[in-house]
């Protein structure tokens, strides 16, 4: 799968695969805070041209720390509305909690699900 444009932050690395799906990559050791996040939001609404996307977060073998107001904005950002659908894959424990708090507590305003396995992740993401 490759991707077809590709843009890195300070705390991940985003790209828009061939089929149009949006994927961003948390680097390990990352500190996320609101501005980040409005970073991302930024590069996300680049990349999908305002059109709805299908988005893929990987936080496999990652050890990120986010900042509550952080997830909240992830959760109601702007850029939520044009957010189809997303899977979430992690296999760490650290990574389930963040993920858990997220899902749980800050209740994203679009379809999103967790996934410990990327084949499962995106098998939903194509049925959305």
């Amino acid at each position: 799968m490759g991707a077809i444009k590709k843009i890195e932050t300070e705390v991940c690395e985003i790209w828009q695969d061939e089929k149009g799906w949006i994927h961003t990559s948390f680097k390990t050791g990352s500190d996320v805070e609101v501005s980040h996040m409005q970073e991302i939001d930024d590069i996300l609404a680049k990349l999908c041209g305002g059109k709805p996307f299908k988005n893929m977060v990987d936080f496999r073998n990652k050890h990120i720390n986010f900042d509550p107001a952080a997830r909240k904005y992830a959760a109601k950002s702007h850029i939520t509305e044009l957010i189809h659908s997303s899977a979430i894959v992690f296999n760490t424990l650290p990574a389930r909690m963040v993920v858990n708090f997220f899902l749980r507590f800050d209740k994203p305003s679009y379809p999103v699900r967790a996934f410990s396995d990327m084949n499962k992740a995106e098998e939903w993401l194509k049925k959305q």
